[in-house]
């Protein structure tokens, strides 16, 4: 076995871990429908009568990864020499734009599976169709696994207030919901990345800080120097949801758009069955993605009732 670099610092979390916590947490903190707007439902989630209320869903689509860690050229100068590992690449890219390092953060993407119709960056790619559908890359800004286990425990009793809270006064922001999304300190640990352009081979990367920030790619590119932690992508996915009239589709609407997504990359079976709802099939649909391609999908559902009602008050 090689030698490990000594600007390399392994993780020791697991993608499986991190998904069955991020999905395991969306179940906590999803306000109970009877008072709220909006549900999350989980592919796994049983399907219940209460699906009935929300009439109108956007798409959410997530490829889990773990981190691996870069120390800064400033802590261990890059090699010069010939066939050198592209992390050394990023490294010095991130020196040389005055990126945050200390260290970075990074992960691969997937290699093309064996009998698949293309690669899983460019399926996740697919589906990211804002605003009715988003796909993101979701990964820890933690390496160690009791740490990252401290953090999931932490947010059941420790929430802070919103920049938001006092300028918004609808009872969505008050009841535990959107303000609490943007500072629960277990979202705030993960970076969240939509993939932006198509790839012809795995040997990519998506770069970052410890704190989310300064997103780089190599090939290389700077993709955004903002935060970009899963906290923000939430606050961001429920607002848009509560103050655009398009950002959620009529349930079978979403149904047939991915329906046409899915069918490019091996799910073939056509909603032509009349007993079978929307919901029913974006579950079916999850459920093979998540077999096929390792990608997870979650449907927020809307009430347009409760939702126009919202509005009004904003």
């Amino acid at each position: 076995m090689a030698d490990v670099p000594k600007y390399y610092i392994k993780g020791n979390l697991s993608e499986r871990q991190i998904e069955a916590d991020v999905a395991s947490f969306f179940g906590w903190c999803t306000p109970p429908e009877v008072d709220s707007p909006f549900r999350l439902l989980d592919v796994d989630e049983q399907r219940t009568g209460a699906d009935r209320l929300y009439d109108r869903a956007t798409a959410i689509y997530m490829q889990f990864k773990k981190s691996a860690g870069l120390k800064s050229t400033s802590v261990v100068k890059p090699s010069i020499r010939k066939g050198r590992s592209p992390l050394e690449d990023i490294r010095e890219f991130r020196a040389r734009h005055d990126l945050e390092q200390d260290p970075t953060l990074f992960f691969q993407l997937r290699e093309k599976a064996k009998n698949a119709h293309d690669l899983q960056h460019n399926i996740l790619f697919e589906y990211e169709r804002p605003p009715w559908s988003r796909a993101i890359y979701v990964a820890p800004l933690l390496l160690d696994k009791t740490a990252y286990h401290s953090a999931l425990n932490s947010s059941t009793d420790r929430f802070l207030l919103d920049p938001f809270y006092y300028r918004i006064r609808h009872s969505i922001y008050q009841r535990h919901w959107i303000s609490h999304f943007a500072a629960i300190p277990f979202l705030r640990e993960h970076v969240s990345i939509p993939p932006h352009e198509r790839v012809a081979d795995h040997n990519h990367f998506y770069a970052y800080s410890v704190t989310g920030l300064d997103i780089s790619w190599h090939s290389p590119a700077i993709i955004d120097r903002e935060p970009n932690r899963l906290s923000d992508f939430a606050v961001s996915l429920f607002r848009t949801a509560a103050t655009d009239k398009e950002s959620m589709l009529p349930k079978h609407a979403l149904a047939d758009q991915i329906s046409k997504i899915s069918s490019n990359f091996g799910f073939q079976d056509e909603r032509n069955n009349p007993d079978e709802s929307p919901i029913e099939y974006l579950g079916r649909h999850g459920r093979w993605l998540r077999e096929a391609h390792g990608i997870r999908q979650f449907i927020l559902l809307g009430a347009s009732q409760r939702l126009e009602d919202l509005r009004s008050e904003l």
